[in-house]
């Protein structure tokens, strides 16, 4: 089974598979941002950035109407020795018979997910109502006073507001995600696809990007952030959308990404099933409308 010493492990800087997926990643979420993401959310510019670091992933504001996303060396390498490790089996699953392109295709496939959720941090209204309301404070973690910006004076709703942005941020990258694949769809087979086996697919990507979020985190929560595998099947609950922008029918999109997600689990991964996560996430999605309403966020949102 896959652990975190193998997917951090770093790549080597001559790996010239390793730097032209970088490189063609970064050119095509420009491509689509200025297509898409600018008019969308009515904002000046929004750059994406390479950074040679130890951070994974970063949003921020620059001045009035400029955004930043900021991908780090360590979350590349681990998305590439995920995709690396899961392209055999998503071959052999998906009848693929070019391994290298599967692996090319589920790091571009995953890298998306990613860059749509912090788009959706900014379409939604998030940086900005973080930055107009946050305040300098600290949570402890690991007995360790860590500085965090609060977004209320009480601690429990300040953590809950946080958690239903990354949760609401999860839900729209999922939904929004298949209607853009044009932009980096790398993969000949894909073309010939029926939707269902599509929505497979898809079912099994996002079932990755939670699955590489549970080794880096150990599967643990903390204050911004619901444990991954809750997380996960928090944005299935997002599959009405998808369904209407394929103009299909809402369960059968729930039921075919749903059981590919589940099949990801068992027949990829090699992990259980545990329904304490579904349950946890039910009630988070009763509780997560309320805080949002709360917040007043409405305000804050650019479309």
């Amino acid at each position: 089974m896959i652990d975190y010493d193998y997917v951090t492990t770093p790549i080597n800087d001559k790996n010239k598979i390793f730097e032209k997926l970088k490189t063609n990643f970064t050119e095509k979420a420009k491509r689509y941002i200025e297509d898409v993401y600018i008019t969308l959310s009515n904002v000046k510019d929004i750059e994406v950035r390479y950074l040679d670091s130890d951070d994974y992933v970063n949003v921020y504001r620059k001045g009035n109407n400029y955004y930043i996303i900021e991908f780090g060396k360590s979350l590349f390498n681990s998305i590439y020795n995920l995709s690396e490790y899961i392209s055999c089996n998503v071959s052999e699953y998906f009848e693929v018979n070019n391994e290298n392109s599967v692996r090319a295709f589920c790091f571009d496939y995953i890298s998306w997910l990613i860059l749509n959720h912090e788009l959706s941090h900014i379409l939604l209204g998030h940086i900005d109502y973080i930055i107009s309301k946050g305040e300098v404070g600290y949570v402890e973690i690991s007995g360790k006073n860590v500085p965090i910006l609060h977004l209320s004076d009480d601690l429990n709703e300040s953590q809950d507001i946080w958690r239903a942005f990354e949760t609401e941020a999860d839900s729209i990258a999922f939904s929004s995600s298949l209607a853009v694949f044009s932009y980096i769809n790398s993969l000949e087979e894909w073309s010939k696809w029926d939707l269902e086996k599509i929505l497979m697919f898809h079912g099994v990507m996002n079932c990755s990007v939670f699955y590489l979020f549970n080794i880096l985190t150990n599967n643990d929560d903390d204050f911004k952030h619901l444990r991954p595998s809750v997380r996960q099947y928090v944005t299935l609950s997002s599959l009405d959308k998808l369904a209407k922008q394929q103009g299909g029918q809402e369960k059968e999109f729930t039921d075919v990404v749903t059981l590919s997600n589940v099949k990801a689990l068992i027949e990829i991964f090699g992990l259980k099933i545990y329904p304490e996560d579904a349950i946890e996430a039910y009630d988070w999605m009763n509780k997560m409308d309320q805080v949002l309403k709360k917040s007043d966020i409405s305000q804050f949102r650019r479309y």
